[in-house]
């Protein structure tokens, strides 16, 4: 059996200068959903098929909602927390 490390779990797409797409796959059990801080601030808009989780430094996880976008400043760390599915998301760097 080959492990692959420092895999992301997710695929990226630039569109224009500020927006990501990401695809997070929750199966692999190969990658890792770690701690991270971003070098940009940025808005990200979730919509999870399925159930999943987000979690910000020294805070309880919250499930994720559709309906929101979330602020999350540069430096913060946080982290994403699969439970089930796959999640999409739009990103919008500052």
């Amino acid at each position: 059996m080959i492990i692959l490390k420092n895999m992301k779990p997710y695929k990226q797409v630039k569109i224009g200068k500020i927006i990501f797409r990401l695809f997070y796959k929750k199966d692999d059990r190969n990658l890792h959903y770690k701690w991270h801080q971003d070098e940009n601030s940025r808005n990200v808009w979730f919509l999870p098929f399925g159930k999943w989780q987000l979690q910000f430094n020294e805070k309880l996880p919250e499930q994720i909602s559709p309906l929101c976008i979330y602020w999350i400043p540069k430096g913060l760390y946080h982290r994403i927390i699969p439970k089930s599915g796959y999640l999409f998301c739009i990103i919008i760097s500052k």
